[in-house]
């Protein structure tokens, strides 16, 4: 960059021209596509970012507005972080305007823009780091001011909602990049990068059998007689969605993976079973279904695409989450003798609960909240609440606490199922 020069009245600043794009169109092109990013490419953009932010801040200088469009990516592969307009003098001190872009901002920082320290800039390659590894940012609203209190008020979501390939390692790193206090994050963004990519090399162990358990042979064997290899409805288009294969058979509906035509994704399709078709009730269930689930948007609860019918079958296409259900889950551990880690436990019981206190809040009760939900439509036995097993008419949310509390994994689990004779 040459030295300012005044023109006339007009103060300009000369830069260094580079051709390519920036960082924000490269992700929207691969979110449109259903892509990520390769974990060598985020960890050499991450790297690239954390050396700049690393020089900036030992030079004094806090950049404040780290975001994707900041970010260039030349065609010759150059990584370059631009835009310091934001930028603060150490030295020189700032006013008290939040400046920042909501999306990426430190908690500090969104409360006061003097508040601003280096760890609020790798707060900011956090998010960046998140959203190429997730495909989403964290926290998004349409207000601005709604997203900078997200980031101050609320607990960042697990990643892997969204990308289910990454690992519990990769997650705690990300989670303390975006600590809440700026001294629970890492000290310079070398070693932000160095842990994150010492996580994303290393071989998983332990959690392998919560990603993608085998599915249990009792489990398979519910299944009716027309399954995977002749089921009638394999092959058929709903609308933009082709039925592919079938992943699961409830009460009264059916579950497909199937693939969204048009949008080139995978979803998830339930349709409700042959012999519930002329069902007046089952058909009105179905549809209550459907509209209690339109109502929620909460990071642990599916979301619902499409409510339809084509020539007779009634259809809700859905969020597809890849994994396993909980009870596939835990049956895999029972088989090695083993015991899900406290951790992951307290992990996916805090999750549940945050879903059923968004549900709550809308007035919807859960109802059948069992590790497989393969229930029937008043409840599992084995997790009923008792007002709720006198009439399901009786249920209220301590219902599905009830439930909560009955799952295996609480504490000695293995000891304290109900017995199932």
């Amino acid at each position: 960059m040459s030295a300012d020069t005044l023109t006339g009245r007009q103060l300009n600043n000369f830069m260094e021209y580079i051709a390519g794009r920036d960082l924000g169109v490269v992700m929207s092109e691969n979110v449109s596509q259903g892509k990520f990013l390769p974990p060598s490419e985020v960890i050499r953009i991450g790297r690239a970012i954390a050396t700049a932010l690393d020089y900036a801040h030992q030079n004094g200088v806090i950049h404040r507005d780290v975001k994707p469009s900041n970010i260039l990516m030349a065609n010759t592969g150059r990584v370059v972080l631009v835009d310091f307009g934001l930028a603060l003098d150490v030295s020189q001190g700032s006013f008290g305007e939040a400046f920042g872009s909501a999306h990426y901002i430190a908690p500090e920082q969104a409360r006061k823009s003097a508040n601003a320290v280096p760890q609020s800039d790798l707060y900011s390659l956090g998010i960046i780091l998140y959203e190429l590894l997730a495909g989403t940012v964290p926290f998004d609203d349409p207000s601005p001011t709604s997203v900078a209190l997200q980031h101050i008020t609320l607990a960042v979501p697990s990643p892997r909602i969204y990308n289910s390939a990454i690992s519990l390692q990769t997650e705690r790193v990300l989670f303390k990049a975006l600590s809440k206090d700026p001294a629970q994050r890492y000290e310079n963004g070398t070693a932000l990068m160095t842990a994150l990519e010492q996580s994303l090399r290393a071989v998983p162990t332990h959690e392998n059998r919560i990603d993608l358990p085998p599915l249990p042979a009792e489990a398979i064997s519910q299944f009716p007689t027309d399954t995977k290899d002749n089921d009638p409805l394999l092959g058929r288009q709903l609308d933009e969605y082709r039925l592919d294969e079938l992943i699961g058979h409830g009460g009264m509906a059916r579950v497909y993976r199937g693939v969204d035509t048009r949008l080139k994704r995978y979803v998830a399709i339930k349709v409700i079973d042959t012999p519930f078709q002329a069902n007046t009730d089952h058909m009105r269930r179905f549809q209550h279904e459907a509209q209690a689930i339109a109502q929620l948007e909460h990071p642990h609860i599916v979301s619902l695409y499409r409510y339809g019918q084509v020539n007779g079958l009634l259809y809700m296409a859905m969020q597809y989450v890849e994994g396993a259900d909980l009870y596939s889950v835990l049956n895999s551990y029972r088989s090695a003798g083993d015991l899900i880690a406290p951790e992951d436990a307290l992990r996916i019981i805090r999750e549940i609960c945050e879903a059923l206190d968004d549900m709550h809040s809308k007035g919807i009760i859960h109802r059948d909240l069992t590790p497989s939900n393969q229930g029937e439509i008043f409840g599992s036995p084995l997790y009923v609440a008792p007002e709720q097993a006198i009439s399901s008419a009786d249920a209220v949310p301590q219902s599905d606490l009830y439930a909560v509390g009955v799952n295996p994994l609480t504490p000695k689990s293995r000891l304290m199922l109900p017995c199932s004779t």
